[in-house]
């Protein structure tokens, strides 16, 4: 947590509680824009393995409910 926090991305929110303080982190703006690029690169790996996959299984056999996902 420390280097995405020395990285702007995430920022320590420190609330007490009943019986020791506690350190939650949430999402900076940039944390946020960057996480929506990783989530976005993330997508096209999938998408492109489901592709994949689907190539290589054209004129096999493959059992009925399976799903490459």
């Amino acid at each position: 947590m420390t280097v995405l926090s020395e990285a702007g991305l995430v920022e320590p929110v420190k609330e007490p509680t009943s019986s020791r303080p506690q350190t939650m982190y949430r999402l900076t703006r940039t944390g946020r824009q960057r996480f929506a690029e990783y989530i976005t690169v993330l997508e096209q790996v999938v998408a492109d393995a489901q592709v994949d996959v689907k190539a290589k299984s054209r004129g096999k056999d493959i059992s009925s409910g399976w799903s490459p996902a």
